[in-house]
């Protein structure tokens, strides 16, 4: 309800408005849905077959792959736009500490950095220029889909209302 999925929500309710996005919750759960606490548990219900298909972040899905589990991924997409929340870093405004705040962004923002986080285990998704040939294959089309990503800033202006409709389904 706070992280990835709420955005995903709050994007369908910006593309398809609320009653829309109410009436296909209402369908999938006709169908079966179910709601797991959070990304993990998402990952061991679909890996261990109880659910056929889950909505999870790539972290979650690279380690099912890498522990052998029998898994496939693609991204969410909306009207052709990926939901895609790669990687964040920000300096709090007003910090004591500017100059070491951004010595740290400038790390985590090199190619070195990227590639190597593109290399450890949850594959996370360079942002950068960094050459292609030093990434991971099943990095490689990740960048593809992270360039089509939506904007997410307008998001904040449904915020409230989906989360509000959430709470009343899913809060007792």
């Amino acid at each position: 309800m706070f992280g990835t999925t709420l955005t995903q929500y709050c994007l369908w309710w910006s593309v398809w408005g609320g009653e829309e996005t109410k009436s296909r919750q209402r369908e999938w759960q006709r169908r079966g849905l179910k709601l797991a606490d959070g990304n993990a548990m998402t990952k061991n219900l679909v890996a261990g077959g109880a659910c056929d298909l889950g909505f999870t972040d790539t972290d979650d899905y690279f380690g099912a792959l890498d522990a052998g589990r029998p898994v496939a991924g693609l991204p969410v997409r909306v009207e052709g736009k990926t939901i895609c929340i790669p990687n964040t870093v920000a300096m709090v405004k007003g910090s004591t500490h500017t100059e070491a705040a951004q010595s740290l962004i400038d790390f985590l923002l090199s190619a070195e950095t990227e590639i190597a986080l593109a290399r450890s285990a949850s594959r996370q998704i360079p942002l950068g220029e960094v050459d292609e040939a030093q990434l991971p294959a099943e990095v490689r089309p990740l960048r593809k889909w992270a360039n089509e990503s939506a904007d997410l800033r307008p998001l904040i202006s449904v915020r409230n209302d989906v989360l509000n409709w959430l709470r009343g389904e899913y809060v007792p």
